[in-house]
């Protein structure tokens, strides 16, 4: 079999008879003008046309050329190509980390927790700073030791902290390629992308341009679902392993034409190769997230086929990265819908395998929280009160430190308008609200006033 992505189209509803004769317009109505969106056959074999528009060994050609070209670069060390450093999961600094470290005792601990905090933070700071990944090893031992030191100081049980399963659930590593090997994984990933012409699956809405979450929650809400969830994977980047990166790839046009050639599977598999860091794809690099969304094409289209009507029932299946979400106007089983994940998984032979400790479900008159957004019982998408909240009490702080004389920081600045922009793009009337709300108390424009900051040197 061999999965072809094309673009779909803008799509229109035809024009009809009662149309033609009562209606007061002309041409076609527009329904979606996404262009983002696409659409896989999985075919038996290629149709000859395809074959013409791309030409499979112009297209060797360019692996080949590639490869010529880093050939010096893929004999090096790989780990000495590579910086690491950790970042917070889902935005939340270091109190998950704190939480984590706390919950972990199961009792109360009498001690300056404000103090342990700041020492636990001092302590970690050389793990998450950047630094070469032949030394990731001694600094993180460095790190736990002067963890467990400074929760021993403070009257925990060290016997019952787990370093290693904290910091994991708190923070992401991720390892950034140097200039070099970033260079070769960018033009790897526009050979892919430009030249291969290699799309992802319309279910697929992490690393692709002009999608966001707000757009894989739009999918869900058009459905108007009531009955929501959430899966996850166990380290979806860690776990893909070459060998099913190659396996996969031969079934994905135009590789699935590449490899039939003589060398071309080993032209390909050398390529590929090159952006992989012990036998998985690393967190940091240009080219992993564009090819996770290859490999996951045939999964992706598997789910989303046999969703559309699963035992009489109409679901919305969209996945962002690693996480996938499921929905339907009805209640349903969310365990056999668990299982059809993983039944969809072995048929393929992926390594990937589901945290069902993760696995959520429940409807949108709860807590419906999904991708960092809320699809609330209304069928509204919303950043949610408390969140708002906060952004007010930031703008006002912002401008009060402004009027005092202690501006803050650019970068403090950054994630200030980072966040009113992220927020103004799910609900822009109601952030524009209350913006003007700061600007009238205070008689200011804070939006002109972070504009000059951050053009400030």
């Amino acid at each position: 079999m061999v999965y072809i992505t094309i673009k779909q189209p803008p799509m229109y509803r035809q024009m009809s008879l009662e149309d033609f004769l009562y209606g007061d317009f002309s041409g076609d109505t527009l329904i979606s003008a996404n262009i983002t969106n696409t659409r896989t056959f999985c075919l038996e074999k290629v149709p000859d046309k395809y074959l013409e528009i791309l030409s499979p060994r112009y297209l060797l050609s360019k692996i080949a050329a590639f490869n010529k070209t880093y050939e010096q670069l893929s004999k090096k060390d790989r780990l000495s190509l590579y910086t690491s450093f950790y970042i917070p999961k889902h935005g939340k600094g270091m109190s998950t980390l704190f939480k984590s470290t706390f919950d972990s005792q199961h009792k109360y601990i009498k001690c300056d927790s404000s103090k342990v905090c700041k020492e636990i933070a001092a302590a970690i700071k050389p793990l998450l700073s950047e630094h070469e990944m032949t030394s990731h090893r001694q600094i993180y031992e460095a790190a736990e030791s002067k963890f467990k030191s400074v929760l021993n100081d403070a009257g925990f049980d060290i016997s019952k902290v787990d370093f290693s399963a904290i910091l994991k659930s708190s923070f992401r590593q991720i390892n950034a390629p140097k200039y070099e090997l970033k260079e070769a994984l960018t033009n790897l990933k526009g050979i892919l992308e430009e030249d291969l012409g290699i799309l992802y699956h319309t279910s697929a809405f992490a690393y692709v341009k002009k999608r966001s979450t707000i757009d894989s929650l739009k999918r869900h809400q058009a459905n108007e679902s009531r009955w929501y969830a959430k899966y996850d994977f166990s380290d979806f980047f860690g776990s893909t392993t070459l060998e099913y990166a190659i396996k996969i790839c031969s079934m994905v046009y135009p590789m699935s034409e590449i490899v039939k050639l003589p060398h071309g599977a080993d032209e390909l598999k050398k390529a590929l190769e090159l952006g992989f860091l012990n036998d998985g794809l690393p967190q940091g690099t240009p080219l992993s997230p564009t090819l996770t969304n290859i490999i996951m094409i045939p999964v992706d289209h598997a789910l989303f086929n046999t969703l559309r009507n699963y035992e009489g029932q109409r679901y919305v299946y969209t996945r962002y990265a690693d996480d996938i979400l499921i929905s339907s106007k009805y209640n349903f089983d969310f365990k056999k819908t668990e299982n059809l994940i993983i039944a969809t998984l072995n048929k393929f032979g992926a390594p990937f395998r589901l945290n069902t400790e993760k696995t959520r479900y429940g409807s949108s008159a709860g807590s419906n929280w999904n991708l960092g957004l809320m699809l609330n019982k209304d069928n509204q998408i919303t950043v949610g009160h408390e969140n708002k909240r906060k952004l007010q009490a930031a703008l006002t702080n912002y401008v009060l430190d402004s009027k005092n004389g202690t501006p803050w920081d650019k970068s403090e600045v950054q994630v200030l308008e980072g966040s009113r922009n992220y927020y103004r793009m799910v609900e822009q009337e109601n952030i524009d609200k209350i913006v003007e709300r700061v600007n009238r108390k205070f008689g200011v424009n804070v939006a002109e006033m972070i504009k000059e900051d951050l053009r400030a040197v």
